[in-house]
């Protein structure tokens, strides 16, 4: 197994560069993406509308706007 120490700590806060080092470690085949979402409690779902994200926009696609925060 490579090593993961350059992910982020579980949370629950995210910042755009931690998303990307968790996408990044499933696409290289670091960690399966059932473990990702398991460590980091995760729904598929959402694990992948950051990949689809990234693919997109890169980091910012990451970003979380103010204005997305207040949906309901």
């Amino acid at each position: 197994m490579s090593d993961l120490r350059h992910l982020p700590r579980p949370s629950g806060r995210w910042l755009a560069s931690d998303k990307e080092a968790v996408v990044m470690a499933v696409r290289r085949g670091e960690l399966a993406l059932e473990d990702a979402c398991a460590r980091f409690d995760l729904s598929l779902a959402e694990f992948n509308g950051w990949a689809a994200r990234f693919k997109r926009h890169g980091r910012r696609g990451l970003a979380v706007l103010k204005l997305q925060e207040a949906r309901p």
